[in-house]
């Protein structure tokens, strides 16, 4: 191993917070007050660039490995009321901000966004856009799940704007599958990805795990390798 690359290992070799909310989870720590987080909100000037992420916790089934805020469940009519509830914290949060801010980035993760009936992922994405201002390149992304999102879910989402996809294969090897109770073949992430492009989807990417029980690095070469050609 070259220098350059041990110094570049030996340097992120610690330990950290999850990275996939800001500010990190140690950030929030008792003392911080709604005082605070109004007051952060207010202090944004003209010209700052906002990324927004919008956390849809559901899920029809559990993934073994999943470490995310989540209910599980198969009674969609639940994210009726959480529809609501999210419009009325954007409400709350586009009052409390400069309004010459610009949002830059959208990401819906979860859970499954997909969980949502499209017309309710239309409700919060309107809200959102009527009450920012979104640069003409903004990044506008949403999570979802191959084996549970739907061709009218996926319709929604084209005539909605969004211009990433992020979705979830954690690990194609069936019996890794089997182990964390995440079941999706090959044929149903490409043919999703397939449906995908042709409403006009162009910018998809990938979420892969390692570490999983079941791996081996035979296995995960072949991840590699799948994930290449559902996209090719």
């Amino acid at each position: 191993m070259n220098t350059e690359l041990f110094n570049l290992l030996k340097k992120y070799d610690v330990a950290g917070p999850r990275y996939t909310s800001y500010p990190t989870a140690p950030a929030w720590t008792a003392d911080v007050t709604e005082v605070d987080y109004k007051n952060s909100l207010a202090a944004l000037e003209d010209g700052d660039l906002l990324s927004l992420y919008l956390h849809i916790p559901f899920c029809e089934n559990l993934c073994h490995f999943c470490g995310c805020m989540k209910m599980i469940t198969t009674k969609h009519e639940v994210s009726a009321e959480y529809t609501l509830e999210i419009i009325k914290e954007i409400e709350r949060v586009a009052a409390l901000l400069n309004p010459n801010t610009q949002v830059n980035q959208l990401h819906f993760g979860g859970g499954s966004p997909n969980f949502l009936q499209p017309q309710e992922l239309k409700k919060i994405v309107d809200t959102i856009r009527s009450l920012f201002k979104f640069t003409e390149d903004a990044e506008i992304a949403i999570e979802m799940h191959p084996r549970t999102s739907t061709k009218e879910f996926c319709d929604m989402v084209a005539r909605l704007g969004f211009n990433r996809i992020s979705l979830g294969l954690q690990d194609l090897d069936p019996k890794v599958q089997k182990l964390i109770n995440r079941h999706q073949t090959f044929e149903m992430t490409r043919d999703m990805v397939e449906l995908l492009r042709n409403l006009g989807l162009k910018s998809f990417n990938f979420d892969l795990i390692y570490g999983l029980p079941g791996q081996s690095l035979e296995t995960w070469k072949k991840d590699i390798g799948s994930s290449h050609r559902t996209t090719s």
